[in-house]
């Protein structure tokens, strides 16, 4: 369990899914954020506009009863489970609990992530299997 009080937010890297924070998961969010700002040389104009659009697309909310989250429709429709305020057809919620924070994806986009990680995957093996056989070759002369 993360806590009563939940935070979710767009994922960082704009790939469709929500993350999931704790109250201490959301403010350790911010301290990384404004510590990467400063890491990279912002002013503290850009810095304090970096965590403002992560606070503004944050939403803060508490579960029901029965466990329940209810998301906005900002959030619902970035993470692709509804188009045009209304929900998607035969798509379902995915949550997936990833450390100290869980992320909720639409099942499909999900899949779609996963078989193209898949396939870099594959292509990097390629790629390194053909280096290796190439490394060989070079030895053999």
């Amino acid at each position: 369990c993360i806590g009563e009080q939940l935070y979710i937010s767009p994922d960082n890297n704009y790939r469709g899914f929500l993350v999931v924070r704790s109250e201490e998961g959301y403010q350790k969010q911010i301290a990384f954020l404004e510590a990467e700002g400063a890491k990279n040389g912002d002013n503290s104009e850009e810095i304090g506009n970096c965590v403002r659009d992560f606070t503004m697309q944050t939403a803060q909310v508490t579960a029901d009863k029965n466990g329940r989250l209810t998301l906005t429709g900002e959030l619902k429709g970035y993470s692709g489970l509804e188009e045009n305020g209304k929900p998607v057809k035969n798509e379902r919620a995915v949550i997936v609990g990833i450390g100290d924070h869980a992320e909720i994806w639409a099942e499909s986009r999900l899949r779609a992530y996963e078989e193209q990680r898949r396939k870099e995957g594959l292509l990097k093996r390629k790629r390194a299997d053909a280096a290796h056989a190439a490394k060989l070759i070079a030895d053999e002369d």
